[in-house]
């Protein structure tokens, strides 16, 4: 399980896959308005695909805190929230962001090889938003922390259906929320 100290080209650990149909009823989502944004700085409005796609996500946390958004959320679910993928460290975190480009990285701060600066490095993601979410323990500043770091939302553990469910509804919004984070700085130096 420490094969994860060294970058590599492809993963040599095991991942869970996501697997069965959520019986959840679906959330009721507005589409967001058309984004009819100029480029700005070669920064496209929507890179990863059109806002109203299904928002893809990838997990890094241990399998307790994980599993629950991999069964509820597997591709191709009526929510249009998939989880692509669950990893438990920073390495096959990082594969997996090139591999899937999410829009959403659930991370936790028990993954192998945390470091706030994952927070930070996905947050300012230079090809395209990702918007970093927090699973963090009641206890301790982990969710300032992420906060501080360019994170845009944490739940607190132990992740639960009713976790997994507000997620889901606040989805599209997160996602939203890192799109317009992700222009800001360009939009701020009056480059727009």
């Amino acid at each position: 399980e420490d094969d994860d100290e060294k970058p590599r080209a492809a993963p040599q650990q095991p991942r869970e896959s996501p697997a069965g149909p959520s019986n959840a009823p679906a959330p009721a989502v507005t589409p967001p308005p058309a984004d009819s944004s100029p480029l700005l700085l070669g920064r496209e409005t929507a890179p990863q695909e059109s806002s109203d796609g299904p928002i893809r996500v990838v997990v890094a946390a241990p399998p307790a805190e994980g599993n629950p958004f991999v069964t509820a959320l597997p591709p191709g679910n009526k929510h249009g929230v998939e989880v692509m993928s669950l990893v438990r460290g920073k390495y096959d975190l990082m594969d997996d962001v090139h591999q899937y480009r999410p829009h959403i990285v659930l991370i936790s701060p028990s993954i192998r090889d945390y470091s706030v600066e994952i927070v930070n490095e996905l947050a300012r993601w230079p090809d395209y938003p990702i918007a970093v979410v927090g699973i963090v323990p009641n206890t301790g500043g982990w969710g300032s922390e992420m906060a501080s770091n360019g994170a845009v939302a944490f739940y607190n553990t132990p992740i639960g259906p009713h976790v997994v469910e507000q997620f889901t509804r606040e989805a599209r919004g997160i996602v939203d929320k890192a799109r317009t984070d992700w222009r800001a700085p360009v939009i701020a130096a009056g480059v727009a």
